[in-house]
């Protein structure tokens, strides 16, 4: 089994417990709205306060809750199967410190990148390497073990790990996209209802296919798959 097929064979896996998922629980498609929602109204009211200096602390702090409270809720689906109301709530405090974190340690590569003279590269291609260095990230936070000042570390040491199956699954999300977009660009006013399903269906995608690469590793699963 070569690194392609392998990676091919964790889709379809990962997209079977995907679908699975979504039909037991369907309430993970559409309720990530909630968080969007206050996102939205936390960047146009927030500013209206006249908090002044401590305006993006605040507003990190809110953010990082509410993410907080959404992978709580991708975690309970992914592991246990399940979602209660009050977990919406009550997840609000459990990634929030690693989120937080996580968010001013981005927001400082981004400053520093500018400050060393890299403003040379165009923004959209800083943008996507950043994207591209901490694309796992947000399963890291909720998915793993690792505390806030081991995150880091294991994002780059999964990417190592499994740059091959993460990033090609990845790109297919991509394609997946292009679809949504085209339907969207001529029914605007189903743009945002496909764009909150199909970024909810990536999500939970990318959940299970981490939950797979996290706990295996190339040489385990080709071992595995000669032995069934």
């Amino acid at each position: 089994m070569n690194p392609i097929t392998d990676a091919l064979k964790l889709g379809e896996n990962a997209l079977k417990e995907t679908l699975a998922l979504i039909k037991k629980v369907p309430h993970l498609i559409w309720i990530p709205i909630i968080h969007l929602s206050a996102m939205l109204l936390i960047l146009r009211f927030l500013p209206l306060m006249g908090l002044g200096m401590i305006n993006s602390l605040v507003t990190g702090l809110l953010m990082a809750g509410i993410l907080s409270s959404y992978f709580y809720l991708l975690h309970q689906g992914i592991y246990y199967k399940r979602l209660k109301w009050q977990d919406v709530f009550h997840g609000i405090r459990v990634y929030a410190l690693e989120i937080w974190i996580a968010l001013l340690v981005l927001n400082l590569a981004g400053y520093a990148i500018n400050l060393l003279g890299f403003n040379r590269i165009p923004l959209p291609v800083a943008n996507l390497m950043m994207l591209v260095l901490f694309n796992p990230l947000p399963e890291v936070i909720y998915l793993s073990e690792y505390a806030y000042n081991d995150l880091f570390f294991y994002n780059f040491a999964f990417i190592r790990r499994n740059f091959i199956p993460w990033y090609t699954l990845n790109a297919l999300l991509l394609v997946l996209l292009v679809p949504v977009m085209i339907i969207g660009a001529s029914v605007p006013v189903l743009f945002n209802i496909l764009m909150v399903v199909y970024l909810s269906f990536a999500m939970i995608f990318r959940g299970f296919l981490f939950k797979v690469l996290h706990r295996t590793n190339y040489r385990k699963r080709v071992f595995s798959q000669y032995n069934r």
